[in-house]
């Protein structure tokens, strides 16, 4: 068996440190049984591994049918693609550690998105920084204008954590062409036409504002805002995934300044 005070390392007896945490700990959980020995004992090696190196062999000293609480691990699911404003909902699975659990999302925005990159201050949103969002629940939902980052810090009872997996979210399909500045406003066609069931839609605008881009039905009904944010002069793109809707002519319609045009679509299922 492996000497608990035997783990000098650069001066620093971390031996004595973890074992005494770990004694000071038990005593003062009222139980005292023998899941939370365990269970208490695993969360202090596991953080001393990291200074004493191989924690095998004393791992192997713990009997796995007593050992309730594996490490702490987190992810993450839900929707990969979003419309502008359109909510989506994320759902946080953890398991192992000590319930219960708390919860810590945050979002990013990429600096390196090409509309962001061109887009003035103080238009730009603040990229390159993790923001933390939500309560301390399982579950987020929000929407936004821009694609973004999303994660979830858990921690548990003893104060472990582990961090999720990172999802990267589309909003809008919205994303700028590296090319020179447009001298005229214009809406293209829909590229292809018909489609099932995503296309893409073309615009271009001169002067820097904001731009909507709208997709009506035959009835003059709103069925989704793809676009609806300031953005600088350029040419951009923005993808419309039309899964949950039934085959017909629709009509996506841009707004920006001064400039208003509308286009038919068609789509085929």
């Amino acid at each position: 068996m492996v000497d608990l005070y035997d783990t000098n390392v650069d001066g620093n007896d971390y031996g004595s440190i973890a074992y005494n945490k770990f004694i000071s700990t038990m005593q003062s959980n009222n139980s005292g049984s023998l899941t939370q020995f365990w269970g208490q004992l695993r969360n202090i090696l596991t953080a001393w591994e990291k200074y004493y190196g191989s924690m095998s062999l004393i791992y192997n000293t713990i009997p796995v049918s007593q050992d309730p609480y594996p490490v702490l691990s987190v992810s993450i699911s839900g929707p990969t693609y979003l419309s502008v404003a359109q909510s989506g909902t994320w759902t946080t699975t953890a398991s192992g550690g000590t319930p219960p659990y708390h919860y810590q999302w945050s979002y990013y925005y990429p600096c390196d998105e090409p509309y962001l990159m061109k887009m003035p201050l103080p238009l730009a949103p603040p990229c390159g920084y993790w923001w933390n969002v939500g309560s301390d629940s399982y579950q987020l939902t929000r929407s936004d204008s821009k694609s973004f980052e999303l994660k979830c810090k858990v921690t548990d009872a003893v104060n472990s954590t582990a961090t999720s997996n990172i999802l990267f979210i589309t909003v809008g399909g919205s994303l700028a062409k590296i090319a020179d500045t447009p001298l005229s406003y214009s809406l293209e066609q829909n590229h292809p036409n018909p489609f099932n069931p995503v296309t893409t839609i073309s615009y271009q605008i001169k002067e820097q504002g904001l731009v909507q881009l709208k997709v009506y039905n035959l009835l003059g009904q709103e069925i989704v805002t793809l676009v609806n944010e300031y953005q600088p002069a350029g040419i951009y793109e923005a993808l419309f995934d039309a899964s949950n809707l039934p085959s017909g002519v629709y009509i996506y319609s841009i707004r920006v300044n001064d400039f208003v045009q509308n286009n038919k679509m068609t789509l085929l299922k």
